[in-house]
């Protein structure tokens, strides 16, 4: 990697890296390209709901998201957690939202046509080996 990376340094820039440079460059690159999206479940009809409702995203989605925890609309003006989708039954108002967080609106029971929107956009938006 570390070869493959000088070679394109050298050609682009005219420059080579040293050993320690490449190494930081490696690390940085193989974190970026095992990144998931991190997610959160607003739902206020009960944490039983929730957690079907997370099991579901999980089950259809598989590793490119890391669902964090549920919470309710309330609870989350209170203490806005920033994650990178929010996946949510009821409109979210009254919330002061990230520019880069992605807000997803779906039934309880969650449509596979809803699943499928969130994986395409996992699959657009996380970067795998």
């Amino acid at each position: 990697m570390a070869r493959k990376i000088n070679g394109v340094l050298e050609k682009r820039y005219g420059a080579a890296a040293n050993v320690h440079e490449i190494s930081y460059l490696a690390i940085y690159l193989r974190a970026y390209s095992s990144r998931k999206l991190s997610a959160l479940v607003l739902c206020d009809l009960g944490e039983g709901i929730a957690d079907n409702m997370v099991r579901q995203i999980t089950q259809y989605c598989g590793d490119g998201i890391r669902i964090l925890g549920i919470s309710s609309l309330n609870e989350y003006r209170r203490d806005p957690l920033p994650v990178d989708i929010l996946i949510s039954p009821s409109r979210i108002y009254n919330v002061r939202l990230p520019e880069k967080t992605k807000i997803f609106y779906v039934d309880y029971l969650l449509k596979e046509t809803q699943l499928k929107k969130i994986q395409d956009y996992l699959l657009k938006n996380t970067h795998t080996e």
